[in-house]
């Protein structure tokens, strides 16, 4: 499997991008021909992708952190508990 391309990701015009280690930047994925009856709701969606991922990696270390968190504070029910289920399951989808 190949590896994603680091961020932080911005949009720019129809593109979106990443910066480089070397203060260049590279092409993520190109949004063309927005059509004009949904290039809000097209350029949203391009926002939201480009938040997301720039987000990706610190909500998952804060998920995984507090996991360990309750671990040692509450280690009976880590199996039962709701939200250790849901936090479960998130951290399984992010890395899958």
């Amino acid at each position: 499997m190949s590896k994603r391309t680091p961020g932080p990701w911005f949009l720019e015009d129809d593109c979106i991008r990443a910066k480089t280690s070397d203060s260049g930047t590279v092409s993520v994925a190109v949004c063309r021909g927005w059509d004009t009856r949904w290039e809000k709701e097209q350029k949203a969606n391009a926002e939201f992708i480009v938040r997301a991922c720039n987000a990706h990696d610190d909500l998952l270390a804060a998920l995984e952190g507090f996991l360990a968190a309750r671990e040692k504070v509450d280690p009976e029910h880590l199996f039962d508990d709701a939200e250790i289920i849901q936090a479960r399951a998130a951290i399984a989808k992010a890395k899958s």
